[in-house]
């Protein structure tokens, strides 16, 4: 795997770019270009998404760890910005920011599934997660909370995307546009320009400024989203993974659901 094609050497901020091939001349001049004979891998395969279950049951921890995935678009996926939205829409939660019992609308401040999460004490964290890869992607989420509630995380993990296939609220739409902005404008430092630079250049052999990201955003709506939403997450396989003391989930909770 660690040949010269498989490598990308970014350089972001004020960088002089002949001392820039320089030194990667000299500190990555003795990587082999190819693979030694024999142990060449062509990466003629596509891999195929498994949907399956891995329950660890330690109930000596305090709380439960769940985490749903999905099959998600590759980088070369054209559905791979709708999808970053979805990461955006369904963000980040955590128990001692959320004051939702204290709003008259909640939906305006929180999303679909950070509403129903708010109503279940002591589940403490959600974050989404799209990891695209050349070829295939995964999207999900992952919860920790008290173990009385590992079926409603189960539960509403899947669920919830189904749901934005059948309707999503336009609020959650612009919000999730506004974070992409936001995130694009805070790429400042070296370490972020170049982290961004490098993947564009090892999976889409080219360089997506800001400026291209954002228009692509720009023309996202709720019809849109909700169209890649179904064809996704609606009725479709899923993986599970689930740490801690999970006889509770065992007994009630469904998986796959007959539901959409």
């Amino acid at each position: 795997h660690y040949i010269g094609p498989n490598i990308a050497v970014v350089g972001a901020g004020n960088v002089e770019h002949k001392q820039l091939v320089e030194l990667s001349e000299k500190i990555f001049g003795g990587v082999a270009s190819q693979s030694p004979t024999g142990l060449e891998v062509k990466n003629a395969d596509k891999p195929y998404f498994t949907p399956s279950i891995l329950s660890m049951r330690d109930d000596e921890m305090v709380n439960v760890n769940v985490g749903v995935f999905f099959e998600a678009p590759s980088w070369h996926d054209e559905d791979h910005f709708a999808m970053r939205m979805f990461e955006k829409v369904l963000g980040e939660y955590t128990q001692d920011k959320y004051t939702g019992a204290h709003l008259n609308s909640s939906d305006r401040q929180y999303n679909l599934l950070h509403q129903y999460l708010g109503e279940l004490p002591d589940l403490t964290i959600h974050k989404a997660f799209y990891n695209p890869y050349s070829d295939t992607g995964l999207f999900g989420s992952y919860l920790h909370g008290n173990e009385v509630h590992a079926p409603q995380m189960l539960f509403m993990s899947q669920v919830i995307l189904t749901e934005y296939a059948q309707f999503m609220n336009e609020v959650e739409v612009f919000r999730a546009r506004n974070k992409i902005y936001n995130e694009l404008l805070q790429q400042e430092t070296g370490a972020d320009v170049a982290k961004a630079i490098g993947n564009q250049i090892l999976y889409l052999n080219r360089r997506v400024p800001r400026s291209e990201v954002a228009k692509r955003i720009s023309h996202m709506d709720s019809k849109h989203l909700g169209k890649v939403a179904f064809k996704w997450f609606w009725d479709a396989e899923m993986s599970a993974v689930l740490w801690g003391p999970i006889h509770n989930v065992i007994t009630y909770s469904t998986y796959n659901r007959a539901w959409k």
